[in-house]
């Protein structure tokens, strides 16, 4: 009980003191009041900017570009001709259109292909040359050879006469040039003139190769004037 009182005693006489001092101090009286010193908070470093690897996008795939096998061409405007059948074989030569067109008097010479382990030599004068290349046919002997000859039916272009439509008929020129090297995208041919109209019949490669196979090919012309004409075409 003792103590609560003088506990109580000494906080009323401090209290006491605290208001004299603030009622009676001089106007040059400053109370310092502490500024509360603020401890900034620590942040966490902030490391350097981790930089994205690139993705590798990948690039078009690249198409191995195909390695072409070149394949033998004839030479356009040379025709090849097949000679006759003597012991069981026979022998091609070809014809040079540049040869044909030749005005020079001299002779041309060929020298066939080999069957059987030989060839054969064929001679076409200036005359034969002109004749052949004017459309007619030239029939010439080889030169001997293994005790043997062969004959040659040389010519530019075959004429093959159409089956018989409406009381008339029609020609169609073939060329030994288109025969012996039939075109990829086939051959238009137009026939003669009869009753004052013509037909077009059209080979194509797969024709021209069997024609000059010695085949056999039958075809169909155009239709004109409301009809139109067979052809069984085959090589002379």
């Amino acid at each position: 009980m003792l103590n609560s009182k003088v506990l109580l005693i000494s906080m009323f006489l401090v209290l006491s003191i605290i208001l004299s001092l603030i009622g009676c101090g001089d106007d040059n009286t400053v109370i310092i009041v502490p500024t509360p010193t603020y401890t900034p908070t620590a942040t966490g470093t902030q490391g350097p900017t981790k930089t994205p690897t690139p993705t590798n996008t990948p690039g078009p795939t690249s198409t191995p570009t195909p390695t072409l096998t070149p394949t033998s061409t004839p030479t356009p405007g040379n025709f090849v001709i097949t000679s006759s059948v003597t012991l069981l074989h026979t022998h091609n030569v070809t014809v040079l259109l540049a040869d044909l067109n030749n005005t020079l008097p001299v002779n041309v010479t060929y020298i066939s292909t080999t069957t059987d382990g030989h060839n054969h030599a064929i001679t076409l004068t200036p005359l034969q040359l002109a004749d052949i290349n004017n459309g007619n046919t030239v029939t010439v002997t080889s030169s001997e050879s293994n005790g043997h000859t062969h004959n040659w039916a040389i010519m530019k272009t075959f004429a093959i006469t159409s089956g018989v439509t409406d009381s008339h008929t029609h020609n169609l020129v073939v060329s030994m040039v288109d025969v012996s090297n039939p075109p990829a995208a086939g051959v238009t041919y137009t026939s003669s003139t009869t009753n004052g109209h013509t037909h077009n019949v059209f080979l194509t490669q797969v024709q021209l190769n069997n024609i000059n196979s010695g085949n056999i090919e039958l075809t169909t012309s155009s239709t004109t004037n409301g009809h139109s004409h067979n052809w069984a075409l085959v090589k002379p």
